[in-house]
């Protein structure tokens, strides 16, 4: 009976972890979502379309897909990161230097 509980258990985590997924990629501008694109297309991952947007049933995806998408994710989180803390660490030379 564990192992059965085991299996629900691990299924359902990697059910939220594929809607977290999804939500990070839904919150992405459109050039980084672009770019997933990119990367499910260059995959020849089955991808549906309508006037509503474009649409892939992240369950069918292969684990390594998904573990590429994690890191495009990752590496786009890193640079935002580090592009505001250049633009506050540039607000401060500004303010301290131009007395704006």
């Amino acid at each position: 009976m564990s192992s059965v509980i085991s299996i629900i258990d691990d299924k359902n985590e990697y059910t939220n972890k594929l809607k977290g997924l999804k939500e990070n990629i839904e919150g992405l501008t459109q050039y980084h979502q672009s770019e997933i694109l990119r990367i499910f297309c260059n995959n020849k991952v089955d991808i549906n379309e309508n006037k509503n947007g474009v649409f892939i049933n992240l369950s069918l995806v292969d684990e390594g897909i998904i573990k590429e998408l994690e890191n495009y994710l990752s590496y786009v989180n890193t640079q935002e990161s580090q592009l505001n803390e250049l633009e506050k660490e540039k607000q401060k030379i500004v303010k301290s230097f131009f007395k704006v």
